[in-house]
């Protein structure tokens, strides 16, 4: 959640798109990982709103980790 906050203040105070990724734990325990983009829309140079998107990127780095693997092993 601070990350997200940082980020949030961030875009805000620098009026620009930033982007994060963070894990998110659900109440079953399971955890998935987003990559977020933060992009403010501003009005006569004062931030009116942030337009938030995310994209569940687990499968994508759980990949990277067995490559990462791999490569060690057959290294």
């Amino acid at each position: 959640r601070a990350q997200v906050d940082a980020q949030l203040t961030r875009a805000v105070r620098e009026t620009t798109q930033t982007e994060l990724d963070l894990e998110a734990t659900f109440r079953h325990g399971r955890r998935r990982w987003y990559h977020l983009r933060l992009a403010p829309i501003a009005v006569d140079g004062r931030v009116e709103r942030i337009i938030a998107v995310a994209a569940d990127v687990t499968d994508a780095r759980e990949a990277a980790r067995v490559r990462e693997q791999v490569d060690a092993h057959a290294g």
